[in-house]
């Protein structure tokens, strides 16, 4: 009885832990378009950091280039995401043992 619930335990601990790592968080977000820049401006950037509920952070810049009559003539968009480290867990129990001697 005393090797099981030891065993018992760490299993119980390592299976809420498998649990914990499934949950996922989305997010949408949805931005009105820019206004048109003042004339004469050869681009405009559009700068976005998100930091999601797991800790990745992930950085956006969307820049649009202008012709010389102030239309968008191209667009590019770079994204860098960065994932931190997994998590370690570490798990600690203790056996105690007690002899009462009649």
């Amino acid at each position: 009885m005393s090797r099981i619930f030891p065993a018992l335990l760490a299993a119980m601990v390592m299976t809420i832990g498998a649990a914990q790592a499934q949950t996922t968080t989305t997010q949408t977000t949805t931005y009105a378009p820019l206004p048109a820049p003042p004339a004469g401006t050869l681009s405009t950037t559009r700068t976005e950091k998100i930091i999601g509920a797991d800790g990745t952070q992930t950085k956006t810049n969307e820049t649009t280039y202008h012709n010389t009559n102030g239309v968008a003539d191209d667009t590019v968009t770079r994204s860098t995401t960065v994932t931190p480290p997994p998590v370690t867990a570490t798990t600690e129990y203790s056996t105690t043992t007690t002899t009462i001697k009649k």
